[in-house]
């Protein structure tokens, strides 16, 4: 039904977003941490301009890693909702990619 259809690419459409915003706040964290600097860099810096740059990089990775773990934990959410309505093969499709994409996440 139409009905369906609808909520179905809503439902789509609300797992990929949480993705999407997983992989961006990934993205800043990786941003954050090139703006570190090396390790020469560093010992020529004032400390508290290594302790905000640290700060910086640990706020990105800390609000990257809780994106991710909500978007993962709404993913199973759904695919056990999936599994439950005999959901399609597009639905289940778009799960797994999105299930993929945030794996690399993670291994990023």
């Amino acid at each position: 039904t139409a009905a369906a259809e609808s909520k179905q690419s809503a439902m789509r459409g609300e797992v990929e977003a949480r993705v999407a915003g997983a992989e961006q706040l990934l993205e800043q964290a990786v941003e954050a941490s090139a703006r570190l600097g090396d390790e020469q860099e560093l010992l020529e810096l004032p400390p508290e301009e290594v302790r905000q740059r640290g700060a910086a990089v640990h706020e990105a990775q800390t609000a990257a890693q809780k994106v991710v773990r909500e978007a993962q934990e709404l993913i199973t959410r759904r695919q056990i909702e999936a599994k439950g309505s005999g959901a399609s093969d597009q639905d289940v499709g778009v799960l797994k990619a999105c299930q993929e994409r945030l794996r690399q996440c993670q291994i990023e």
